[in-house]
């Protein structure tokens, strides 16, 4: 803030009273005003216009310093149709985060100066700067964008050393792909860490290209006084209907959370997208787009949203899911499917593949969920050599009846170990490849809810039917569920005849090893029966683990008789301590 003199009210005053100076002052002193324009917080400002202000570039790997080009500074590896590798900083002059000059002021102390002298006031100290920049970052690997385009800070470093010697700390920049060369995204307020005020410090950006050669153009580059933005989204954020985010810019509320493998959802062609594609390979691995917590009221709710989708594999890669106990420590539990048909491999008459071309769905989402507080994410999978890519945009839920309903998902009127969500014919979560042996359909005979699973036996052998690996601490544990005998079996109960009988059992499969550990199996087996009025018996099996290990909770279907069992409920809870904390729902 300066205060600054007003010249032509001076000026004015100054020519009327030069014929006669004993005429008193009809309008007192002279009027100052403050004028904000932003210069007194600026530590430090380049621009790049016409030279790197005072940065230096280094290279520590390859030769493609930063230099300037379209009026801003610029760096690129990508040279005559080759990715180069490459490690280019372009590091500031030193900035002083030690003190901060006040506004200056035109003061005396007879009253306001007309001399024009600016009067600096005591230094003070900060408690709080950042960084602020305007970029453009094309043609970078999704999977790169948070370790190879760097914005750092160091106390150590000595000019014209090579950086790598010295230790950096790392902002909290989130940097997002452009579709142009035209669109300019603001860094935000990169604030810097508290450990660096009062110092003298270098920041720098760090280009490293390694597959792929991105470019990344950088402008109106600013040091200055004053907090930065806390850019991190706030896990636990409720909001109201009508929500929406256009993902143009940013993910906005919405969190990428990775489950497995490698990959993250991120910002490209104003879309949120997904791919397993990094420009070179094809990465296995899960991320789920999660929103925030959504409060539904009671009245009919739609969920409206726009996407792409092309090299289509399989259409569970591509879902949308609803949860409403969703667990941060287990973000890909409890999820519902809502929706995984999507139109996808639009081309045009040529063959070419079609980005332009949005298409539109609309979800009702189930009743029970009205009232509660929810959220919604897009899940995707991809595969090591073969992946889809799916792009995102303009989410919207809010009070409406218009959606299409959803199907294949039941009731879930009590927690039951996924049997309510069936996805591509197979119960979420579980049968899980290379753990489960044993055949199974969908069964409409449940003990709460819609739905149930139907475990087929074989006297030829004991049937295994396995959950998805899991990680449990060590402590004691209890597994349990609802267990019935099929109609065909029932009905061949008759006056006077023996009861049909199925044999199950409870444990756990080593998820390292992939066999059966022995201190977890049920010793005997349960026998599941009908006496003509009870069709389903509740059975449990308490087992203690001494130390951490990855596991599958399993059921047995036993070879004699081999019978097939109906089961539904399945829960696995924490015991220890007299506690019970379910795990599986």
């Amino acid at each position: 803030m300066k205060k600054i003199f007003s010249f032509i009210a001076a000026t004015v005053l100054a020519l009327g009273f030069t014929g006669c100076e004993d005429v008193p002052i009809p309008y007192g002193f002279p009027n100052w005003e403050d004028i904000d324009d932003g210069s007194a917080d600026e530590i430090l400002k380049a621009l790049f216009t016409t030279s790197l202000d005072g940065f230096k570039t280094i290279c520590v790997t390859g030769e493609y310093p930063w230099k300037v080009d379209h009026s801003c500074a610029q760096v690129t590896s990508y040279v005559d149709g080759n990715n180069n590798p490459a490690d280019s900083w372009l590091i500031s002059p030193e900035v002083d985060l030690s003190k901060k000059k006040a506004a200056p002021r035109r003061v005396s102390d007879e009253g306001p100066s007309n001399d024009g002298q600016e009067i600096d006031t005591d230094e003070t100290t900060p408690n709080a700067a950042h960084i602020i920049f305007d970029y453009i970052l094309r043609y970078a690997n999704a999977g790169d964008l948070k370790k190879n385009y760097l914005v750092l800070i160091s106390s150590e470093y000595s000019e014209g050393e090579n950086p790598v010697q010295y230790e950096w700390k790392t902002l909290d920049f989130q940097p997002v792909l452009g579709a142009d060369w035209n669109t300019w995204y603001s860094s935000g307020k990169l604030s810097i860490p508290d450990e660096f005020i009062g110092k003298k410090v270098h920041v720098a950006l760090r280009y490293i290209s390694t597959t792929k050669a991105a470019t990344w153009e950088v402008k109106n580059f600013k040091v200055k006084w004053g907090a930065g933005d806390n850019n991190q989204v706030d896990p636990n954020k409720l909001v109201q209907l009508p929500y929406k985010e256009t993902f143009a810019s940013g993910l906005g509320d919405f969190r990428s959370i990775l489950v497995e493998g490698t990959g993250e959802w991120f910002i490209d062609y104003s879309t949120a997208k997904a791919t397993g594609y990094d420009g070179t390979n094809r990465n296995p691995g899960v991320f789920y787009l999660v929103s925030p917590i959504i409060q539904l009221n009671n009245d009919p709710v739609q969920l409206d949203y726009e996407y792409i989708l092309q090299y289509f594999v399989k259409k569970e890669d591509q879902q949308v899911l609803i949860n409403d106990h969703f667990d941060e420590a287990n973000p890909a539990e409890g999820w519902v499917l809502l929706n995984q048909d999507h139109i996808y491999g639009r081309v045009d008459n040529s063959g070419k593949v079609v980005w332009s071309v949005f298409d539109p769905m609309s979800i009702q989402i189930p009743e029970k969920y009205l009232g509660k507080k929810v959220r919604i994410a897009f899940r995707y999978e991809s595969h090591n050599g073969n992946c889809s890519t799916w792009e995102v945009r303009n989410f919207h839920i809010f009070n409406g009846n218009e959606g299409n309903v959803v199907d294949n998902v039941g009731d879930e009127t009590l927690p039951n170990g996924d049997f309510e969500c069936w996805i591509s014919g197979q119960p979420n979560n579980w049968a899980p490849q290379g753990y489960s042996v044993a055949e199974y359909e969908r069964s409409t005979i449940a003990h709460s809810g819609k739905y149930s699973i139907l475990l087929k036996g074989s006297t030829g052998a004991s049937m295994n039917f396995a959950y998805k690996p899991i990680d449990l601490p060590a402590g004691t544990y209890m597994m349990g569920a609802y267990f019935a005998l099929p109609d065909d079996l029932i009905n061949q109960f008759t006056d006077g005849s023996v009861s049909p009988t199925a044999k199950i059992q409870f444990g756990l499969i080593n998820a390292e090893t992939g066999g059966i550990y022995s201190k977890a199996l049920q010793r005997g087996t349960f026998t599941v029966s009908y006496d003509g009025q009870n069709r389903f018996v509740y059975f449990e099996h308490a087992f203690t683990l001494e130390s951490a290990m990855k596991v599958c909770p399993l059921i047995i279907i036993n070879k004699n008789p081999g019978n097939s069992v109906i089961m539904d409920d399945f829960v696995l809870a924490d015991i220890t301590n007299q506690t019970f904390v379910r795990i599986i729902y």
